[in-house]
C-alpha cells in the first residue's frame, strides 16, 4: 500500500499545477498530497473525490487509472484497517 502512497504522490504533485497554483508552490503541492494521503487513510472517499481528478493515471500495475479506481481501492482496502502513513520530508 506504501507504493500506491509513493507513485500518487508525483502523480497529485503534476496534475496539483492548476490547484496549488504552480509547479513550484513546494509547500501547497506537499500539502495537497497529506491531504491525499490523509484522505485515503481515513476511507473520506468525498474528500478523495475532490482532489483526484477523474483522469488519475495510476502507475500501479494492479489498480486501474482513474478517480473510480481509487474509490473502489479505498472500498477494497477498509476492512483491513489502516495502512502506514509515508513520512514526508
Amino acid at each position: 500500500m506504501k507504493y500506491l502512497f509513493a507513485g500518487a504522490a508525483g502523480l497529485l504533485l503534476a496534475a496539483s499545477v492548476g490547484l496549488a497554483g504552480s509547479a513550484n508552490d513546494l509547500p501547497a503541492n506537499k500539502a495537497l498530497v497529506e491531504q491525499f494521503f490523509r484522505a485515503v487513510e481515513s476511507r473520506a472517499k468525498q474528500t478523495v473525490s475532490k482532489i483526484v481528478r477523474e483522469d488519475y493515471i495510476q502507475h500501479m500495475p494492479n489498480i486501474p487509472s482513474g478517480r473510480a479506481a481509487i474509490l473502489n481501492y479505498i472500498d477494497m482496502m477498509a476492512p483491513k484497517g489502516q495502512g502506514v502513513m509515508p513520512k514526508f520530508a
